[in-house]
């Protein structure tokens, strides 16, 4: 079976002509002024309403969020603080051991054992 298409057939101007039966804008004036009406309706409407009442009921959306925001900021500055914190005193702790290190090796002949006892107490 061979599928050839056929110009210029009564078909498709059938199909057109009933489309635009469909599609077409109504004729009576009583549609456009119903439509008129109900659009002007609406705005009156928007009008008592206000756009600060959409607003408003988005104010304590917004200010739930902004109080959670906060809060992670608020989170992290504290971990970021302590972290510091941690980082300082253990270089400090590390360079203090360092430094008893040195000065039990410069101390003199010891022995080993010494050497690591006075590690092991020293602050």
């Amino acid at each position: 079976m061979t599928f050839e298409p056929r110009i210029g057939d009564s078909p498709d101007e059938e199909v057109t002509r009933v489309l635009r039966s469909l599609y077409a804008a109504p004729g009576s004036d009583g549609y456009w002024l119903m439509l008129e009406r109900r659009i002007m309706a609406g705005i009156a409407r928007s009008e008592e309403e206000g756009w600060w009442r959409e607003l408003a009921r988005w104010g304590r959306t917004g200010a739930l969020a902004a109080s959670v925001a906060v809060a992670v900021a608020a989170a992290t500055l504290w971990r970021a603080h302590e972290r510091s914190q941690q980082l300082a005193f253990t270089q400090l702790f590390e360079s203090s051991r360092s430094a008893d290190v040195q000065l039990a090796t410069q101390a003199g002949p010891e022995s080993d054992r010494e050497t690591t006892l006075r590690f092991v107490i020293s602050p």
